[in-house]
């Protein structure tokens, strides 16, 4: 795991980070890239339909089992979020990637804050997110499926077929977390991570206070709030939110653009961060 996971955005988007501690996870099915999901969910069905890696790991019970399972699967979907709900932030391993600059930034305008990635799996857990690497490879991809796959099976296999459909159905928040796992190769220098968390509340049931939204792309875009670790100040009674690091991206004016966040960062979080202008050349 490395030290430190950054989340690209733009100067507005980091001082709305700094004044609430908070980062925005985005509903699954609103993620600016619709293509994700679709490869997941490609990947998913070409494994389920060919059962011939996955039955050499079980016995007579457990192939009758992911038989049933298979036939669940046709009938629901295997990323059906018509129950489950699954909701991800991003972040990467590369914190001055010219391709993250120009997919996640403003022209000019682009952040990248680095976060403290023990800090941010423990608040992860404490908040019911889990805190994942994406897959690339496919020969991964097939493995962390498959081993999901036969854990489930295994589990499920000596249940009466009506318990069963319960933990297939209970189950499928796992498969969900699986997908925002699952990433087309042509993606991989991106080195992502991510924050996941699944919800199994029907929407209905849903206070306002757990689902918020944000209105983007002519869109009412809905989204969970995660709340970042704090860390206390030395020299006050409080604690407060500060990144690891914060890389200025490339544009007209970088050192200028350090000192503002240098000040924002003295007077909204009281406690200073290291900030890196990027390397990568600005063009006009």
């Amino acid at each position: 795991m490395p030290d430190i996971l950054y989340h690209y955005t733009s100067v507005d988007g980091l001082l709305g980070i700094l004044r609430s501690g908070e980062l925005w996870a985005t509903h699954l099915d609103f993620l600016n890239d619709s293509s994700e999901g679709k490869y997941a969910h490609e990947v998913m069905w070409r494994i389920f339909n060919t059962a011939v890696d996955i039955e050499p790991c079980l016995d007579s019970d457990g192939i009758s089992c992911l038989h049933h399972y298979q036939s669940f699967l046709e009938n629901k979907g295997p990323l059906d979020a018509s129950k489950q709900m699954a909701f991800t932030v991003s972040l990467t391993e590369a914190g001055d990637l010219l391709s993250q600059w120009r997919g996640y930034c403003p022209p000019g305008g682009g952040i990248s804050i680095g976060l403290d990635t023990k800090s941010l799996a423990a608040a992860a857990a404490e908040q019911q997110f889990s805190l994942v690497k994406c897959v690339y490879h496919e020969h991964e991809q097939r493995d962390l499926i498959q081993k999901f796959v036969v854990d489930l099976v295994n589990s499920c296999k000596i249940l009466d077929s009506q318990s069963r459909q319960t933990e297939f159905a209970a189950a499928h928040a796992g498969l969900l977390s699986i997908a925002l796992q699952v990433k087309h190769p042509a993606f991989q220098e991106e080195k992502e991570w991510r924050l996941v968390k699944t919800i199994n509340t029907p929407r209905v049931a849903l206070r306002e206070s757990e689902m918020n939204y944000r209105a983007a792309r002519n869109l009412p875009i809905p989204y969970l709030k995660f709340k970042l670790p704090t860390r206390k100040v030395k020299w006050e009674n409080y604690e407060t939110y500060a990144p690891a690091e914060i890389l200025i991206g490339p544009c007209h004016q970088p050192d200028l653009s350090a000192k503002g966040v240098e000040y924002a960062l003295q007077t909204i979080c009281k406690y200073p961060s290291h900030i890196i202008i990027s390397k990568i050349p600005f063009k006009t």
